[in-house]
């Protein structure tokens, strides 16, 4: 007989096993079957459901029905089918979008990779090595700025060059950086060269999927080449809301493809987050039951490599100044008053409030969302066994869809409300950010199938989503939104930023966009949820490790007789009356 989540009841006969101390709902010490709740689970995933179901999937739908029309922002159009397609393959697009992917590949791919070499020998580590690389990696993230960097390379290339190479310095650091994690977690049992291959796939998918949406151009004109620069020179400045519109198209199928692709990549791997303490000396039998669920902590991992992973983090941090010096060191450095002529402190002051101070109330509403369906789908299992895979395959479309392909449809529905303008109308359209659901969910199954104590694993889980949303934060902190439905009297500092830089003074426009006290204050919480990750660390998941989807708690084993009917197996080295687990041996069990 099953349980609602696809374990197995035990008999009335057996009885449940000790395992390590705190683990699991029950009392300390004593492991109890994780039941699933379907209706808990479908209540914490609906908001996003729905949310995804309106704020992107409609606005696609919509999206392609105007690429058939010729519309334009003051009336529909009629049908004019597959023409407004053909002007835009005529105008170049697919060579931009061929050529943007492209670059983006590489870029992510050459950055995973290097990140992933850097951050082997921090697996090994332990204390305070492995902490240090972790906070240089966390540290490195304040230096992944788009618009900022596009600001400080238009000062030493033409604006032609100026959105690639502003890509280029602006993603290699945050590809390094998610591979310097990725090799830090990949403890054994963890195939290094499996999980390096998975890794540099989704790499380059991400990377192909935020170049050809890659804003820059709208910052730098149509003269770019940029698939988003087309988008704004047809919707925007030419009111050709069809050709703008079949743009958006394009890049959404391209989005939504890579996107499928990238999720069936990591499921396939089965690889999945864990957290746990590590087999202790004087506990063998603890090792033995770790060993035989496939968790990573059944490993000994004495520590060694500590200078290595200290090394490995300060080079990611190195690289990552090293790219984001067009912007760093200009605002800095720059000559004059960081506020422009003309313009009064408080005007500004007020702009960077509601910039930063609106942002992370948006980032918290999010990370409330995400976190939410995070644990419906990884926690509470409304489909059972399968929720993790068909979920995140559910949801797996909108995985690296942004703002840019849907920005025409987004700045058409607040201007039939009346919103441009408003605050209402500043809010960032998508409230779902899809791969932090992706990350919630792996860190819901990972405190689900946790070793470690329930205090223990809820710091790991916070600290996670934690550096997360702060990364959002920055990346919403340049968002392109309030550009297209800003007015004069609801400006933020990125609107301030812009039309000061276009006044050619770039050192006080970057002053503006990335404040120092701001960069201090984010650098701290990146830094100190970085450290927080030591815990963490990667694992399989199948039917020997750690009961992920088998609806069984790990280390369980099989069920076993009552003692008064014969004494179970015992683990070698353990006489029969000392061991604490009273399951099999790792040598009885299948590939023991």
């Amino acid at each position: 007989m099953t349980t609602n989540d696809g374990g197995t009841r035990l008999p009335a006969h057996t009885y449940q096993q000790p395992v390590a101390r705190g683990y699991g709902p029950g009392p300390a010490g004593t492991q109890q079957v994780r039941r699933g709740q379907p209706g808990l689970g479908w209540l914490f995933l609906a908001p996003v459901l729905v949310l995804v179901l309106f704020q992107q999937l409609i606005p696609a739908v919509r999206t392609f029905v105007m690429s058939m029309q010729d519309g334009s922002m003051l009336a529909d159009g009629a049908w004019v089918g597959m023409a407004n397609y053909q002007r835009i393959a005529s105008a170049g697009l697919l060579q931009a979008v061929l050529s943007g992917a492209l670059v983006g590949a590489v870029i992510a791919v050459v950055g995973f990779a290097a990140g992933f070499a850097l951050g082997l020998p921090a697996r090994a580590a332990a204390g305070g090595a492995r902490r240090v690389g972790l906070a240089m990696a966390g540290l490195a993230l304040i230096c992944v700025a788009p618009v900022a960097s596009v600001i400080g390379v238009s000062q030493l290339v033409h604006p032609v060059n100026a959105a690639r190479v502003s890509q280029l310095l602006v993603w290699l650091p945050a590809a390094t950086v998610s591979g310097f994690l990725t090799g830090a977690l990949a403890r054994p049992p963890v195939r290094i060269g499996g999980t390096a291959a998975v890794g540099a796939a989704v790499a380059a998918m991400a990377g192909a999927a935020l170049s050809v949406q890659s804003a820059a151009g709208v910052l730098l004109g149509r003269s770019s080449g940029d698939p988003a620069a087309m988008i704004y020179h047809f919707s925007f400045l030419q009111f050709h809301i069809g050709a703008g519109a079949a743009v958006s198209t394009v890049l959404i199928l391209v989005t939504v493809l890579l996107g499928v692709l990238a999720t069936q990549a990591l499921l396939a791997s089965r690889l999945r987050l864990r957290t746990g303490v590590r087999p202790t000396p004087g506990r063998p039998e603890l090792g033995a039951h770790l060993a035989h669920s496939g968790h990573p902590a059944a490993v000994d991992h004495r520590p060694r490599g500590g200078a290595g992973a200290v090394i490995g983090g300060v080079v990611v941090l190195l690289l990552a100044v090293v790219a984001s010096a067009p912007w760093l060191f200009a605002g800095a450095l720059g000559p004059g008053d960081p506020m422009p002529s003309g313009r009064e402190l408080p005007a500004a002051g007020a702009a960077l409030l509601g910039t930063w101070l609106g942002g992370a109330g948006e980032v918290l509403l999010v990370v409330v969302v995400a976190a939410l369906a995070g644990r419906g789908i990884g926690y509470h299992r409304p489909l059972g066994e399968r929720s993790v895979p068909v979920l995140l395959t559910i949801l797996s479309p909108a995985l690296f869809l942004g703002l840019v392909p849907l920005m025409t449809v987004h700045f058409l529905d607040r201007s039939d409300l009346g919103l441009i303008g408003t605050f209402l109308g500043s809010v960032h359209p998508h409230l779902v950010v899809v791969p932090l659901v992706f990350l919630c969910a792996y860190l819901a199954d990972a405190r689900r199938t946790s070793v470690d104590g329930p205090g223990a694993a809820r710091r790991t889980t916070v600290a996670a989503i934690g550096l997360a949303a702060g990364f959002l934060l920055l990346l919403r902190s340049e968002s392109i939104w309030s550009l297209l439905v800003g007015g004069p009297r609801d400006q933020d500092s990125v609107m301030m930023a812009l039309q000061v830089w276009q006044m050619g003074r770039a050192p006080e426009a970057l002053g503006l966009l990335k404040p120092w006290p701001v960069l201090v204050l984010m650098a701290a919480v990146l830094v100190t949820c970085a450290i927080g990750l030591g815990r963490l660390q990667l694992g399989y998941a199948g039917p020997h490790a750690a009961g992920a989807y088998q609806g069984q708690p790990p280390f369980q084993g099989q069920p076993q007789q009552h003692p008064s009917q014969g004494q179970p197996p015992h683990a070698p080295g353990v006489p029969p009356r000392q061991h604490p687990y009273h399951g099999p041996s790792p040598q009885a069990l299948p590939g023991g």
